[in-house]
């Protein structure tokens, strides 16, 4: 008895060694919704991940922009993340493109998991609540009008110093300000929402759609 029990215990401890194995080498491989994801993943292995620049610390010259951000519970922002897995990134990408109107917006899929980025999701990543309900921000509602009605003189008013004005095409629309037009103040603003809120590669020039995000935060 005591023999067969053994084989037994034995037997057991092996399946469930292979059905744990099978399980790791599963959660291993990278799981797409379609062979359009698939296609979205394999196209992206060649393209260069934008990263997180984490600005750490708030300068003490500008109490201001510390204030700013602790009022709006942004702290953990300035925390630098867990280093990412960056197959795992781009797993997370390539399924979260949209392919047909039955797909969920604002939902990926990593290893065959849902993992939301809608915008509850990311208020409590964030540890706070929009009080706006399901209304959309101010800049998402400008956005949305192609920022038409936002008066760019104050916005230069705000953002720039002395004499500091958008660039504008031959139609007088603004394109872009050069960073050095901008305030001590500003420079803080962008650095932050670009490094860790919406990352770019250039910020030289500093496009419309780029420069009105800190007019909003200060608003």
């Amino acid at each position: 008895m005591a023999s067969a029990s053994g084989s037994k215990r034995i037997k057991t401890t092996a399946a469930s060694t292979k059905k744990g194995r099978a399980g790791k080498n599963k959660m291993s491989q990278p799981t797409f919704l379609s062979e359009e994801h698939q296609q979205n993943f394999e196209a992206s292995q060649n393209k260069r991940l934008l990263m997180e620049r984490v600005v750490e610390e708030i300068h003490p010259e500008a109490p201001q922009f510390g204030a700013e951000v602790e009022r709006r519970h942004w702290s953990i922002l300035t925390t630098f993340p867990a280093p990412a897995n960056i197959a795992l990134v781009r797993e997370f990408y390539a399924n979260a493109r949209i392919y047909s109107d039955e797909a969920e917006p604002f939902m990926s899929y990593v290893r065959g998991k849902q993992v939301p980025f809608n915008a509850d999701a990311i208020n409590s990543f964030l540890n706070i609540q929009w009080p706006g309900g399901n209304t959309q921000c101010q800049y998402s509602e400008a956005s949305n009008n192609d920022f038409e009605g936002v008066d760019f003189r104050e916005v230069e008013r705000t953002l720039c110093l002395p004499r500091g004005h958008f660039h504008r095409n031959r139609q007088g629309q603004p394109l872009h300000i050069k960073r050095s037009f901008l305030t001590p103040l500003c420079k803080y603003w962008v650095a932050f929402i670009h490094a860790n809120i919406s990352p770019c590669s250039h910020m030289s020039d500093l496009n419309l759609w780029r420069l009105v995000r800190p007019e909003f935060a200060n608003g």
